[in-house]
């Protein structure tokens, strides 16, 4: 089972390589990454060819600057993945991700949505790893009503993998007129046509930097 990884870039030339280098280290999964360039005005387009011409795994696109969710759903318009997984530039995976999203994949070939853990990462250098809670996953509707009540699984697009055919069949986009809580909007879209829901083995996939910004 092929993984999309899609990740939209503007600007993060400081984080980048680090990123890119999490999913080349992926050995089991089968998977393309699709980096869309956002109208980048530092180096962030040259990283991408770099590592476009290391692997082809990695496809290089690149489009005049419209936000984060533009560059998103140019990356939805070309995958070609039976899952979809977006992981943002400043980010990066854990080591154990190689082997999460292989055997979440194929042993959850039936589930529309697996979730993961991640960890948060502050300036200083501190980790806070966020757990799912503790509960049955069940059906979307099941799952909406307890996930309510811990919002970082509703509003987070990132982490996840999605069933791509739900996806091209009902035509999901990100709302490019959203600039905040645009990953809600979509997780919300996506559940509308979610029959299920499954824990990623109950192990951390990624590292979520929270102060991009702080040098």
């Amino acid at each position: 089972m092929k993984i999309s990884i899609i990740v939209p870039v503007c600007n993060d030339e400081k984080y980048l390589a680090r990123c890119l280098d999490s999913i080349l280290a992926l050995k089991h999964a089968d998977w393309e990454c699709i980096l869309i360039d956002d109208g980048s005005t530092d180096r962030s387009w040259e990283i991408i060819q770099d590592y476009a011409e290391i692997s082809d795994r990695f496809i290089a696109r690149r489009k005049e600057n419209g936000g984060v969710s533009s560059a998103r759903n140019a990356g939805l318009e070309i995958c070609t993945g039976d899952r979809v997984m977006f992981v943002d530039s400043d980010d990066y995976l854990f080591q154990e991700a190689d082997e999460l999203l292989y055997q979440s994949a194929m042993q959850n070939a039936d589930c529309d949505m697996v979730i993961f853990e991640w960890s948060d990462v502050f300036p200083d250098g501190t980790e806070k790893k966020v757990k799912l809670p503790d509960t049955d996953f069940g059906n979307s509707d099941d799952w909406i009503r307890k996930m309510l009540l811990f919002s970082p699984f509703m509003n987070t697009c990132w982490s996840r993998l999605f069933n791509y055919s739900i996806i091209k069949e009902n035509n999901l986009r990100f709302d490019e007129s959203m600039r905040i809580a645009e990953d809600g909007y979509f997780v919300c879209e996506y559940l509308k046509y979610c029959e299920s829901i499954c824990a990623g083995g109950g192990g951390s996939c990624m590292r979520i930097i929270r102060a991009k910004t702080v040098q």
